[in-house]
């Protein structure tokens, strides 16, 4: 290396060195073509006018994964590690080449787009190997280098936004599927989940699911107009790796609910007051459903032994449980997607777990729509299957009013005859938009309204029964999947069922 080389290829130079024993993931191929699309972006129309440093994003790009060079035993499942160590990597590197030896602003800088280039990568949950739920990556300390001053913002972070966008539109279409899919399956990550085989509501619960969060993480790095119609047709020829894969596999393929609205989706990073804190997989959904009990007899859990199930339903085919559905619940069950789909490119007609958020700054949790199939014994549909939504009236309502003729929804069935639903099944047209609850109203159609109609239940439960409690005695306790309870309504910003 001469003091006359450019620093690009001192930089190179250096890379090649650094990348000899890297993964082929985030090897030296991966850095060039990250450095190539940077400095293709920096010429976008968006960018015009923009003050932009050529040689500090150029130096970024080719380093900004260096640090799983040095990825060791201890570093966690979400290789977090990687990102503190390429910024010790890059100030080692850049120590001695120009202009960074002499200029450590453009120093400090590089290491600053270093440091945040992954933050999108992660703020999605990540699947523990311990059973535990799945939660974003938090660095552990302030970082107090590398910083920015005022005076750098619109310059740095307009930098960081073209680096982001590079780095995602790797890891998407045909090639970034396969990419992401050998990455993943080299560290032991199962191909399919289990419930919902395609599930990516979080990293490293399948590789399957890594590859469809790469394509959408890749939808909402995409900065420049030309960047976000790339990441579309990468999730695009993405979605045909995924059903490949499926199909190869035996495995039913199905296009995530919402696909439409990911093209141009524009992300609110910045949307503090909205965040996933953890996810809890379908594993551990079902889990919560085999311990749910009823409301009259704590000893009796209607789940226990029944069949569960994730799967897309037809909404029409469902029958709703409640006379009447609360306009406010409507409106923020809209706004709460609407937040997933522009922070996440998660919806919540997809989903597959039970997920804890922060939603105007109020902790709240959901879980998918709850269905259980029977055969009714009494009333119009006496003799039927009946398909009851039980929980999540206002998310199909919404999925109704989007256009939307699918959900996913938890299904059970091969529940215990002799522990039936408090409510009988009613059709859609039954049930009326109010503002407020009507006092007047009951909301339910009540299997059993008087203890004279409730039947003798000796044979499985000692628990009393009264006059008071016999409507309710049946009724299930879904609190542990978000539910607000009987005749209760979430305040604004709770949870929409």
């Amino acid at each position: 290396m001469t003091a006359s080389q450019s620093p690009r290829t001192q930089i190179l130079e250096i890379a090649e060195r650094i990348f000899s024993s890297a993964n082929q993931a985030h090897g030296l191929k991966h850095a060039l073509e990250v450095e190539q699309l940077v400095l293709e972006i920096v010429g976008e129309p968006e960018f015009v006018g923009v003050p932009l440093d050529a040689t500090v994003l150029s130096a970024a790009a080719v380093l900004h994964d260096s640090g799983h060079t040095r990825a060791r035993p201890s570093w966690s499942s979400d290789r977090v590690e990687h990102v503190e160590e390429s910024v010790r990597i890059a100030q080692e590197a850049l120590a001695t080449v120009a202009p960074f030896e002499t200029d450590r602003d453009r120093l400090r800088q590089v290491c600053y787009l270093i440091l945040y280039h992954d933050q999108t990568n992660y703020s999605f949950p990540i699947k523990t190997r311990d059973g535990k739920p799945a939660i974003p990556v938090l660095f552990q300390k302030q970082f107090r280098w590398p910083y920015i001053l005022p005076d750098e913002e619109k310059s740095v972070y307009t930098m960081l936004a073209i680096l982001r966008e590079a780095d995602a539109l790797t890891a998407t279409g045909v090639e970034g599927a396969k990419r992401t899919l050998g990455y993943s399956r080299s560290r032991g990550i199962p191909l399919f989940a289990a419930g919902n085989p395609l599930n990516a509501w979080m990293w490293e619960e399948s590789a399957a699911g890594n590859v469809r969060l790469a394509a959408k993480r890749a939808s909402l790095d995409a900065f420049t107009r030309k960047g976000k119609e790339v990441a579309w047709q990468g999730y695009l020829e993405t979605e045909e790796v995924i059903r490949e894969l499926a199909e190869n596999n035996g495995v039913p393929y199905h296009k995530e609910i919402h696909l439409s609205d990911l093209h141009g989706i524009v992300h609110q990073p910045s949307d503090g007051m909205f965040r996933i804190n953890r996810v809890y997989s379908w594993e551990q959904l079902v889990n919560s459903l085999r311990r749910i009990r009823l409301n009259g007899d704590a000893n009796l859990h209607p789940y226990r032994e029944a069949t569960i199930e994730s799967r897309l339903v037809e909404i029409d085919s469902l029958s709703p449980l409640a006379y009447y559905a609360l306009t406010s619940q409507l409106k923020i069950g809209n706004q709460l997607r609407q937040r997933f789909l522009t922070r996440y490119a998660l919806d919540p007609f997809d989903l597959s777990g039970i997920v804890d958020l922060t939603n105007e700054d109020k902790e709240c949790q959901i879980a998918p729509p709850l269905v259980e199939v029977y055969v009714e014994q009494q009333g119009p549909l006496k003799g039927k299957e009946v398909w009851a939504l039980v929980d999540g009236l206002h998310r199909c309502l919404n999925a109704k009013h989007l256009g939307f003729s699918r959900i996913r929804a938890v299904i059970i069935s091969s529940i215990p005859e002799h522990l039936p639903l408090v409510p009988l099944p009613l059709r859609w047209k039954d049930v009326r938009l109010v503002d407020e609850i009507p006092e007047e109203t009951e909301k339910r159609a009540f299997r059993f309204p008087d203890l004279e109609s409730f039947p003798d239940i000796s044979r499985f439960s000692s628990a009393p029964v009264t006059a008071r409690t016999c409507r309710y005695f049946f009724y299930r306790d879904l609190s542990a999947l978000g539910s607000s309870g009987i005749r209760k309504v979430a305040s604004v910003g709770g949870t929409p069922s």
